[in-house]
């Protein structure tokens, strides 16, 4: 598993974490998610770029064309899923599509978050230039963790990561993201460290849904009918 980063600083990533085929690959803002790390696998045709959902990165419609957008696609082992990679200047890679010849390439040389990631004719650009970072993929939530009263569910870094995950997926205009989980009654706020940029858990709590006590706060959860 390799984190791909691009020469202009973001990673490359699956939007959203989406499983659909179709998904749009872009450029994002280096998160530590699991959107942003790839399995390259070595082929007798070339490599294969897969996503956390055992997708493969695809020239959509298998066009020879610029700017056709690459996306994550059913592995069929058809040509526009295999990747040449060629060394660069400064210890980057450039992959070359085995179908069309073109590389993989940052639409306009964008360096902002989201910018989209499509195939264009070789120029040694920045914008076709990558490093690749090996890290592992880290485990998803699974349905160990649904009983919200089970133990210690707050040191389970596998569930806290989905949130900060989250965060980093649907932003905040402050430094500040709170996640209600209806479905496990659990309410986690996360907190921006603006020194490195990352989403930290600030506070875990258990919390059920109940009616309004005369202050008009719950009389379940953080408060009671005292207001305590």
């Amino acid at each position: 598993w390799y984190e791909i980063r691009s020469a202009l600083g973001a990673n490359l990533d699956l939007a959203d974490g989406k499983k659909d085929l179709g998904t749009n690959i872009q450029t994002y803002t280096v998160s530590d998610t699991n959107n942003q790390r790839f399995n390259i696998v070595k082929t007798v045709n070339g490599y294969k770029i897969l996503t956390k959902h055992k997708l493969a990165l695809d020239v959509e419609n298998a066009s020879t064309k610029d700017q056709a957008n690459i996306r994550q696609w059913e592995d069929n082992g058809t040509n526009c899923q295999y990747w040449i990679p060629e060394i660069t200047d400064g210890g980057y890679i450039s992959f070359r599509n085995k179908n069309s010849g073109k590389y993989i390439d940052v639409a306009n040389g964008s360096s902002a978050a989201r910018a989209n990631v499509w195939q264009y004719t070789g120029n040694k650009s920045k914008s076709q230039s990558w490093k690749l970072i090996k890290t592992e993929l880290k485990p998803e939530i699974d349905e160990r963790f649904a009983d919200a009263w089970g133990e210690d569910w707050h040191t389970d870094t596998t569930y806290l990561q989905t949130i900060i995950d989250k965060a980093n997926s649907k932003g905040s205009d402050t430094n500040w993201f709170v996640a209600v989980d209806v479905n496990r009654f659990r309410v986690v706020v996360v907190r921006k460290d603006n020194n490195k940029n990352m989403w930290k858990i600030d506070g875990c709590f258990n919390a059920t849904m109940g009616t309004l006590g005369s202050n008009g706060k719950s009389a379940t959860g953080v408060f009671n009918e005292t207001g305590n």
